[in-house]
């Protein structure tokens, strides 16, 4: 018995060294990460940690968000509690080639701390897209927050200096690139 289990731990563990060895030989390598939160945005832009500028290749353009007051309950009726804010971003390969392209959206944290419920991020994708040139991609992004009615003057306030500005993080070709963008410009 005892040289049975000998047996199966040696196994394993040449297994394991195998797979470690393939890996490294085929030059598999590991999809770039993505940031977690928006505070590490803010500091890439504070230490402009940028590999690229993502305006030589895309242009993004951010439409004023949208409130919609709706049934957000189960039960389907108009909720007094809860309401959604609905974002849309435009990113257009406006160079001359062909981009390997994926990002992630964040919401400012002066918002989510306090007055969003729902989702605060938005991507990336599984899989980066390709835009030939002209091309774009539209990206919709949609959360539950606290309902209008209901926000403390301080957070009317803080909705609206934030409601109408995303951070993003866009890997193009590989390379990453920060940015705050607003549908105020």
């Amino acid at each position: 018995m005892e040289k049975r289990n000998l047996s199966y731990g040696s196994s394993v563990i040449i297994l394991a060294f195998l797979f470690v060895v393939i890996n490294t030989i085929s030059g598999c390598e590991q999809a770039p990460s993505f940031s977690k939160n928006v505070k590490d945005i803010k500091f890439m832009l504070k230490e402009k940690k940028s590999e690229i500028d993502y305006e030589n290749y895309v242009n993004v353009k951010m439409k004023p968000s949208k409130i919609l007051f709706n049934k957000t309950t189960e039960e389907q009726v108009l909720d007094n509690k809860l309401c959604n804010i609905v974002y849309t971003v435009i990113v257009e390969n406006i160079s001359s080639e062909n981009i390997k392209i994926n990002l992630k959206l964040f919401i400012p944290d002066e918002l989510s701390s306090t007055i969003v419920y729902g989702a605060t991020t938005l991507g990336p994708r599984k899989k980066d897209v390709i835009l030939k040139p002209g091309e774009r991609i539209n990206i919709g992004m949609g959360t539950l927050i606290k309902h209008l009615n209901n926000l403390s003057e301080k957070e009317k306030e803080l909705f609206d200096d934030y409601k109408d500005i995303l951070y993003i993080e866009l890997l193009i070709n590989d390379k990453k690139s920060y940015a705050k963008i607003s549908a105020l410009k």
